[in-house]
């Protein structure tokens, strides 16, 4: 799975900038990072979990649009244990 980047709207910007910019969540894409699946009966298929520039390990929920490697996110938030244990696992 390789996402090149996110799509952007009034609507998904507003609730990311509740808790991050959203070029913070377009430099998780830029660092290394690594894609999960998303729990079952949740809104987005998938989770990206990695750093923006200044290091902090974020967690981005992403759904797909029907463009391949572009994703829309969903929500984000910083890493909890679980992801910052798979982060560690994968070096990020």
């Amino acid at each position: 799975m390789d996402i090149e980047t996110f799509e952007w709207d009034a609507d998904n910007e507003e609730k990311i900038a509740q808790r991050f910019d959203p070029e913070e969540i377009d430099e998780v894409l830029e660092n290394q990072h690594a894609i999960i699946r998303n729990k079952r009966n949740r809104a987005g298929t998938h989770r990206i979990i990695g750093r923006n520039h200044s290091g902090m390990l974020i967690t981005v929920v992403v759904a797909p649009t029907g463009q391949q490697t572009v994703w829309r996110p969903i929500t984000a938030w910083r890493s909890d244990r679980e992801e910052q244990a798979h982060a560690k696992r994968e070096g990020i």
